[in-house]
């Protein structure tokens, strides 16, 4: 519960800081339009709806298989989206977001776009979040022939010594 929790708190905090800025928009200048900002909380509504109904679809939560959905997905375009979202929470903590990926290269991938969106929505969105303030979060999209990596570099202090060897094990909560 607690992993499906942490992954419904992203898209529901994107909404909460778009409606705040559509209260505060005319007092400072923001760029984006009241259409933008509805069209941005409605993306996030259908991915949330699409996540919620994938878990309910899950007959057993320590089940290691998924209902996947695989379709040719350009990761780029994902990352793209996930940092126009995630802009404004690095904006205040004057973190600055890199992430200029080759135009002339094909990043697209056969992958299920809801999972690959939900890890790639958590990573970006830590490396912010841990991150002091004032320092950079780089995403690189690389290319090794048949194989398409993807670097989230933040500025953080990193994992405890101690607590590395904890790292990818189920309901294990780390410190910040």
């Amino acid at each position: 519960m607690y992993i499906i929790a942490h992954d419904l708190k992203a898209p529901f905090a994107t909404i909460k800081a778009l409606l705040s800025l559509h209260k505060i928009k005319d007092d400072k200048k923001i760029n984006f339009s009241t259409e933008e900002m509805v069209g941005m909380i409605d993306d996030v509504t259908i991915k949330s709806q699409h996540l919620i109904q994938k878990l309910l679809n899950t007959e057993n939560f320590n089940q290691a298989s998924y209902d996947l959905n695989l379709e040719n997905t350009d990761i780029t375009q994902i990352i793209d989206e996930i940092i126009g979202r995630l802009k404004n929470e690095a904006t205040n903590k004057n973190i600055t977001l890199h992430f200029k990926p080759d135009g002339t290269v094909d990043y697209r991938v056969t992958t299920d776009t809801i999972y690959v969106r939900q890890i790639f929505e958590n990573l970006i969105n830590n490396a912010i979040k841990f991150s002091p303030v004032g320092k950079q979060v780089t995403v690189t999209v690389e290319v090794h022939g048949i194989h398409l990596r993807t670097i989230i570099k933040d500025e953080g202090p990193g994992i405890k010594e101690e607590e590395k060897g904890m790292l990818f094990k189920k309901f294990t909560k780390l410190s910040n």
